[in-house]
Formats: structure tokens, sequence, C-alpha cells
């Protein structure tokens, strides 16, 4: 949140680069706060584990079951990479399975 006219207007001052800089930082701070208290909150969960949770809580059900499925077509149970990804693999087609 704001706190004062000075700090808006240092936000106002800034370049669209520092401001994308700022919200990346202060983004990537959120995502770590969130997996931590994951983390926290399940000791016995690794750290994929904990990242596949804050996934699954932000962007839905869906999207974590996708993800889950290309890690596992590409790395198998094992989470060691079962064969090189193909070049003609593309995000959009594993959308469509």
């Amino acid at each position: 949140m704001l706190r004062d006219d000075a700090e808006i207007e240092r936000l106002r001052a800034m370049t669209p680069a520092e401001r994308i800089r700022l919200a990346m930082q202060l983004s990537d701070a959120e995502i770590r706060s969130g997996r931590a208290e994951i983390a926290r909150e399940h000791p016995e969960w690794d750290e994929r584990r904990v990242a596949m949770e804050w996934a699954k809580i932000h962007y839905g059900e869906s999207v974590y079951e996708l993800i889950d499925r290309m890690i596992l077509a590409e790395y198998g149970e094992s989470g060691s990479r079962v064969a090189p990804p193909s070049q003609t693999d593309s995000v959009a087609s594993k959308v469509q399975e």
C-alpha cells in the first residue's frame, strides 16, 4: 500500500523499466513468502512439492495438473529426465492433451 504523497511521487518519477523491475521484485518476494508458508506447514515436502502446491493454490487445479503431467512426461516418477525433449514439442501441444 502507498503510505504517503512522497512515496507516490517517487513511483511517478520512476522510468517504466524501474516500475517493471519493482513489480517483479515484489512479485518474487510474494511467491517466496507463500512458498515458505507452505513449507512451514508441510516440513516433510521437498521443494518441488511445495512449488507445485503453490501453483495449485494460485493458478488452479487445471494448471497444476497440466504442469504435473508435463513434468512426469519429461522426468518420470524418479525425477530423472526420461528422454530429451523433442524440438517439435511445445507447451501449446501439451495444453491440447
